[in-house]
């Protein structure tokens, strides 16, 4: 554990994780790469055929063979299960088509394969999508993935993963984290380094994006050069964290090649150490760390290896290394400079002051930015409007948590102005939940709710007597009613028992976009249901 202790303790910035397949089958009990690819041999070679209980040897053979032929450096090995894909692709598409096995498919995963993606890469695509939403986070290793949770709201930079499952963005998803899907999208989008994560092999959300086949990989390391010109930066200025890959994965070992060929002699010694395989450990409740050298053409590199039981024990101590600022408030930092230094075009987020000419030596320029400020800076907090209130509860784009003299003169001066306005039918406890009720203006704690119920109004509760138990969850609303304003209308009928607020918060962010108006219009059916959805997600998850 003091080694553990130590190893971490000297990591100068914040570390990025490098995700693999273990990570997944850990949590999502999926398959490992080459047992995918026999799950979907078996698929097309049913027990009426004859080598039926040979279908993934008899790919694999066929694929040895074909990438004999192949041209330097797509023969080697690191190419035979690309290949053995490949194989299986071949006879997937043509079975797909007609095979009765299919039916639903090709109703299902018809708008992906009108628009030329592969059946074989769209049923993957499918498979590991419902993999990833039938997650069990309540499963015996739950207490592993919480304190990953906890760890990448403070203590990671970012995350890299070859997965193609959405465990880590689910996992991450009220973490504002900005997901970069496939090689394609990585390349050619302005990284921001904080916050993100990038699925260099694509993504299942979208199946052409997935890299699964022979040509896939060949024309992931014709552009390898690009990716490793991106990721660089992270590995020789972050610790690097290997989660759910061996030491020989052939992924891994494809891209440290590439980037150890781009750097000299002294960008080598930086990456000493740094690079971190953490492991399953042997069952015996300890923590092993070794050293171990790899080389790379004809330069070694120091590595750590980590094994233990429970990974978050690793969790919990990386959240000994913090940054001095929220990465959240970094992260919208970066992006708005960005914006503004390669556009000239500030994003309405950002204000910088500075007492400065052309003249003037730029060493002596005072310069002051703010950050989620300027709206605050023009009018205050007074001016701060409902629908500004309303998409806050959902996205905290107001962010008074981090300015609690701002916070104090919103709930005294702006908050009772808004409530005697709206006749109280406005969100507030997300303003008030570390405040002591008893010293609160009046025109807010008269509305203060004692129960759930008080959100309904007699026809609501009447019509959820009548309706009994119709739904279990706010999933199974979802599920049963296609409609938006269906399920913004059968929400309320769920009792309070039967409302996981983590579930509610997840469709309210998806169905309502961050930079979209939230109330449009006071005459849309679905308004009067939106406005008590929030305001029932703000009690839920804010009251005292």
């Amino acid at each position: 554990m003091n080694e553990l202790k130590k190893i971490i303790s000297e990591f100068k910035s914040l570390p990025y994780l490098f995700i693999g397949s273990g990570l997944s089958r850990r949590h999502l009990d999926t398959d490992d790469w080459e047992g995918l690819l026999k799950r979907f041999a078996n698929m097309i070679n049913t027990k009426s055929d004859s080598d039926s209980d040979y279908a993934y040897e008899k790919y694999h053979r066929q694929a040895i063979n074909e990438l004999r032929k192949q041209p330097e450096p797509y023969n080697d090995d690191s190419f035979l299960l690309p290949m053995v894909a490949t194989m299986i692709q071949e006879d997937f598409d043509k079975k797909w088509f007609e095979d009765q096995q299919f039916s639903e498919s090709r109703i299902t995963l018809s708008k992906y394969v009108k628009n030329g993606v592969s059946p074989f890469k769209a049923e993957i695509a499918a498979f590991l999508k419902l993999r990833s939403d039938e997650a069990n986070y309540n499963s015996d290793h739950n207490h592993e993935l919480q304190s990953l949770k906890k760890a990448a709201s403070r203590s990671i930079n970012g995350v890299i993963t070859t997965n193609f499952d959405t465990l880590i963005e689910d996992l991450f998803s009220d973490l504002e984290y900005e997901v970069y899907e496939g090689q394609q999208s990585l390349i050619f989008s302005p990284l921001n380094g904080i916050r993100d994560i990038f699925k260099i092999h694509g993504c299942c959300k979208k199946p052409d994006s997935i890299t699964i086949n022979h040509k896939d990989y060949t024309n992931f390391i014709k552009r390898n050069a690009y990716l490793s010109a991106k990721l660089i930066t992270f590995f020789v200025e972050h610790p690097i964290i290997f989660l759910g890959y061996s030491i020989t994965d052939n992924n891994i070992i494809k891209i440290l090649e590439s980037i150890v060929e781009c750097l000299n002699s002294d960008n080598i010694n930086e990456l000493n150490n740094r690079l971190i395989f953490v492991q399953r450990g042997d069952g015996d409740g300890l923590i092993h760390v070794n050293n171990m050298i790899r080389q790379f053409g004809n330069k070694n590199i120091q590595m750590k290896q980590i094994k233990l039981d429970d990974y978050s024990i690793f969790y919990d101590e990386l959240l000994n290394t913090k940054s001095r600022y929220s990465p959240r408030l970094l992260s919208q930092l970066k992006k708005d400079i960005f914006e503004m230094v390669v556009a000239n075009k500030p994003s309405g987020k950002l204000i910088v002051a500075a007492d400065i000419d052309d003249e003037q030596d730029i060493n002596d320029i005072d310069v002051v930015i703010g950050v989620g400020m300027k709206q605050f800076a023009k009018q205050g907090v007074i001016g701060i409007s409902t629908e500004e209130i309303f998409k806050d509860i959902i996205w905290n784009n107001l962010d008074l948590g981090s300015f609690p003299e701002m916070l104090v003169d919103f709930v005294n001066k702006a908050l009772p102005k808004h409530l005697r306005d709206a006749s109280g039918s406005l969100p507030f406890y997300k303003y008030i939940k570390d405040m002591d009720y008893s010293s609160l203006p009046r025109d807010i704690s008269k509305h203060i709710k004692g129960d759930f119920d008080s959100f309904l109004n007699r026809n609501l509760l009447d019509n959820r007597k009548k309706r009994g138990d119709q739904y279990c969850s706010v999933q199974d609303v979802l599920v049963k009613n296609d409609e938006l304003d269906k399920q913004l209308k059968e929400l309320p009928l769920l009792t309070e028992d039967k409302i996981n607020v983590d579930e509610l918060g997840h469709f309210l962010k998806g169905s309502f976009p961050k930079d979209e108006l939230l109330l449009q219009d006071p005459k849309a059916p679905h308004e009067t249901d939106l406005r008590r959805i929030i305001k029932i997600y703000d009690w839920l998850l804010y009251k005292k």
